[in-house]
Order: structure tokens, then sequence, then C-alpha cells
């Protein structure tokens, strides 16, 4: 007898089924790279806390048929601390693979450079430049 659970065939195309399936990946991404995760209360918890954007990318997915690239996934804001409340988010795989916006901050003050550009377009020098 197999110690695999047994789930009817389409669960994984529930919102259950992909809050199982994802924290199924999560144990396995800690077990591959010891990247910390949530233990499954906390899992559990913070889906709750999320369910509103589980569930709008669900039905997203749903409404294209199952397309993988709308497969709902949990994304790191920042891949050092694994996957723990704070740092994880409900995303789509499409979003996933889109390429990270890289900001360029100023190492003076450590606003986005961004910042220093006026409305009309002309560099602003921080205050510490200013001195």
């Amino acid at each position: 007898m197999s110690n695999a659970k047994e789930f009817p065939e389409n669960f994984g195309r529930t919102i259950d089924g992909r809050i199982y399936k994802s924290y199924a990946y999560l144990q396995r991404e800690n077990r591959r790279s010891g990247v910390p995760i949530m233990n499954w209360s906390e899992f559990l918890k913070w889906n709750q806390d999320k369910r509103a954007e589980l569930e709008a990318l669900f039905n997203e997915w749903e409404s294209s048929g199952y397309q993988s690239e709308r497969l709902p996934l949990v994304g790191l804001k920042n891949h050092s601390y694994g996957y723990i409340a704070d740092n994880a988010f409900w995303t789509s795989r499409a979003e996933l693979k889109k390429p990270p916006k890289i900001v360029m901050a100023c190492s003076v003050c450590d606003t986005s450079l961004d910042q220093h550009y006026s409305s009309n377009g002309t560099w602003i020098m921080c205050s510490e430049f200013a001195k």
C-alpha cells in the first residue's frame, strides 16, 4: 500500500488543492536547498490573511482554462529570507518569470535615484551633497 495521499482527480484545480500543492512545493524546496519555510499551521494562518489574493489569482487561472502561466504560486520578496510569512506573497507563474525591477539608490541618502529628479527633469542634490 502506498503512503501517498489519495485526492480526487481535479483536487489540484481547487483552491484547497492549490494551497496543499503549494505547501508541498515549499517542503521540497526546504529539503532540496534548506530554505526556511513556514510550518503547516503558520502557512494556513498566512493563507487566511492572503485569501483574497489567492482567490483573485485562482479565478484568473480558472478563467484562462488553467493555463500554466496563470497558475497561482507562492513568491518571495527576498530570496535570502525563505518562505516565511512576512516574505511570501501569492502571485502567478507569469509574474514570477518577469525580470525584477532594479531600483538604483543614492549611496549618500539611500533614496531611489528617481527621487533626485524634479518634476521638470532637473537633478536635485540630496541634502548630504549640499553641505
